[in-house]
């Protein structure tokens, strides 16, 4: 290839660690995603009213129509709609995009806002918020 041709081939993304932390390559390359490592699990108080139905019905449809067995349903099914939950999976496919085009991104997602029974049962909860929002006001989040 001389000085002056210009060069055809694509450019591979830089950034590997986001491929990997989304799904690893094998699993990529058959076409599948690794729900197990993306899922984000949460306490039950925090799953939204919608949750039992849908993952009820879903899995349902699975067994009625694909075949497939009630456990292997289930969990499939709960471990991709907690995924779900406010968008996360969402941001996360931002996230990484936006890593793979070299824009900065937070990592940590914002702690919840204490609520009047945290300010007095969970000081450990406020004090994070505090820290956070601090954080956030000075510009380092």
């Amino acid at each position: 290839m001389s000085e002056y041709e210009e060069r055809t081939e694509p450019i591979k993304s830089t950034s590997v660690a986001a491929d990997e932390l989304a799904t690893p390559s094998n699993l990529a390359m058959a076409g599948k995603v690794d729900l197990v490592k993306n899922t984000y699990l949460v306490p039950s108080e925090m799953l939204p009213d919608q949750f039992k139905p849908l993952a009820y019905n879903v899995t349902a449809e699975k067994v009625i129509y694909k075949k497939m067995r009630f456990r292997v349903a289930l969990n499939e099914t709960v471990l991709s709609l907690l995924r779900a939950i406010n968008g996360r999976e969402q941001n996360n496919l931002i996230r990484i995009d936006q890593v793979q085009h070299g824009v900065p991104v937070q990592v940590e997602t914002p702690p919840e806002k204490p609520s009047f029974l945290d300010r007095w049962m969970d000081a450990d909860k406020v004090r994070d918020y505090e820290r956070w929002k601090e954080r956030k006001e000075l510009g380092l989040e």
